[in-house]
């Protein structure tokens, strides 16, 4: 799935958008996104106790990639998610890139009319849910590459990732990595899956800075990077022996002794 986006608002790859008479159906829709390792904003996970539910859902949507909208009779009765597909799709506009993606699980009609100016929009069926997770990962997919510089936004610190998936014909076969994060480097090899990303685990210390994080792979793959912890079971953590960049004596102790 991935090189998802690599704009630095982005802190999920998705927003979910529903109403709460569907959360069962939703929350199992959930568990596979869970599973393919994908990013996601739902409220029943992401707003604590004693929090601002219109902040928190505001931001939700403004810092994720997409916002999926799962359309039914209960949704369309809901003001809540008639105000997050307004939200998402002036963000659409302003952005001139695509952010709403509709589920249906009621008629068409019904859709189109409490949102005509949703109709040019293709839409996916709920009960394809294998279906929708494939053209999900598609869309973030992004496109193979050797070399990627991103930004964690200056203001966060804690856990962040970086998501590895190989390019099709390079499943399987080792992919060397060079890490540089402004002073500090590291190295990194191993294989990838064509399916199943792989996410090397590291920190964002609370430096209030946003220095960027450059990486060259060896074969093209599919990369993005994310702040939290990731929602999957393959996971690295980078975080040791990183080296001052410049020190070539440390750079080849750290080849021989600490580098897989």
């Amino acid at each position: 799935m991935d090189a998802f986006s690599e704009d630095n608002q982005y802190k999920k790859d998705v927003f979910i958008s529903y109403s709460n008479i569907d959360a069962k159906e939703v929350l199992d829709f959930v568990s596979l996104l869970k599973n393919s390792g994908i990013n996601f904003f739902i409220d029943k996970m992401d707003i604590g106790w004693g929090e601002s539910i219109v902040e928190k859902v505001f931001s939700g949507i403004e810092t994720s990639r997409y916002v999926i909208v799962f359309i039914s009779t209960n949704s369309l009765r809901s003001p809540w998610v008639k105000k997050e597909i307004l939200t998402a799709f002036q963000r659409e506009i302003e952005s001139e890139t695509i952010t709403l993606l509709p589920i249906l699980s009621c008629s068409q009609n019904e859709f189109f009319s409490t949102f005509p100016f949703l109709r040019s929009k293709k839409y996916l069926k709920f009960d394809e849910k294998e279906h929708i997770i494939d053209n999900l990962i598609g869309l973030l997919r992004g496109k193979p590459s050797t070399d990627f510089t991103f930004n964690h936004p200056r203001s966060y610190h804690g856990p962040v990732w970086i998501r590895l998936i190989a390019e099709i014909g390079n499943g399987n076969s080792e992919h060397r990595m060079e890490i540089r994060w402004g002073a500090w480097y590291r190295e990194y090899s191993v294989k990838l899956s064509e399916k199943e990303p792989l996410f090397l685990t590291h920190s964002k210390g609370n430096d209030g800075d946003s220095i960027p994080i450059i990486m060259r792979l060896d074969k093209p793959a599919y990369v993005s990077f994310g702040q939290g912890v990731p929602n999957s079971h393959k996971c690295i953590d980078i975080n040791p022996f990183w080296i001052d960049a410049k020190s070539r004596i440390k750079k080849v102790i750290a080849k021989a002794l600490l580098w897989p």
